[in-house]
């Protein structure tokens, strides 16, 4: 059987946590705070004891505290959500909030996630950033992992291949958009490449899906797991048709001067 926590290890629990944990009512109205709420924001238990929870929450996120009020007094259940905590020295903190009825009193759990928040936004700060690099480069990402067998295509291979962001096509079809005449040599390299992790960097011809003929620079290389077996094939699609015309005008030009 799941053992039982005492009383007095539960007020241990309570005051000694690094998360916040409040009880308020189901006006609103904070009835106690445990100390991570001094240690952390810098308020103490008398400064907010009797209080409107809001008065940490950063003003933009009173309506997801109302909604989340007016939903557990309906007696529904209330998924946690984030809110933005304010401390008393101005310092903002993400903070994800859990909240559970019990009688009269809503018991919650804050943990805070500022780090995780950042992270996020980093993270969408980079994709952003390497979206701007590959429409400017005209290169996309792509890779097939050995399991399902399927291509996973970026937004900028489906837009170089003239279908719509999102579209994942088999590697059957993917071979399908090359040139006949370069087919055989993909579909070579490709196998090499899932059999024996052999790398690859061609120069290739592909028609688009609306018949538009295009070079591209397509580079492959395979990826192993904790055993070493080829788990994936991974690799980028560089549009290169100005490049190449350009190297084909200067090759004719210096036939002609010669």
């Amino acid at each position: 059987m799941p053992s039982v926590l005492t009383k007095g290890q539960l007020d241990q629990f309570f005051l000694l946590s690094q998360d916040l944990f409040c009880c308020i009512d189901f006006q609103g109205t904070l009835l106690e705070v445990n100390p991570a709420f001094e240690s952390l924001l810098g308020y103490s238990a008398d400064a907010l004891v009797g209080r409107r929870c809001g008065v940490v929450v950063d003003p933009q996120d009173y309506p997801v505290i109302e909604a989340a009020l007016v939903r557990m007094q309906r007696r529904e259940i209330v998924i946690p959500f984030e809110v933005r905590a304010i401390s008393v020295s101005g310092e903002v903190h993400w903070i994800e909030i859990t909240p559970t009825a019990g009688g009269d009193v809503i018991y919650i759990i804050a943990r805070v996630i500022t780090q995780r928040k950042l992270a996020e936004a980093q993270l969408l700060s980079n994709q952003r950033l390497f979206k701007i690099a590959g429409e400017t480069a005209l290169i996309g990402g792509w890779y097939v992992d050995m399991v399902i067998g399927m291509p996973n295509w970026s937004d900028e291979i489906c837009r170089l291949h003239g279908v719509a962001p999102g579209f994942q096509p088999t590697v059957e079809q993917a071979i399908g958009f090359y040139a006949p005449s370069s087919q055989p040599r993909i579909q070579e390299v490709f196998t090499a490449c899932c059999q024996q992790g052999v790398s690859f960097d061609e120069e290739l011809e592909v028609i688009t899906y609306q018949g538009k003929h295009i070079w591209v620079r397509v580079i492959g290389k395979a990826v192993r797991d904790e055993r070493g077996e080829i788990s994936q094939v991974e690799g980028s699609t560089q549009d290169i048709t100005e490049q190449k015309q350009l190297r084909e005008n200067i090759t004719q030009l210096a036939q002609r001067l010669t």
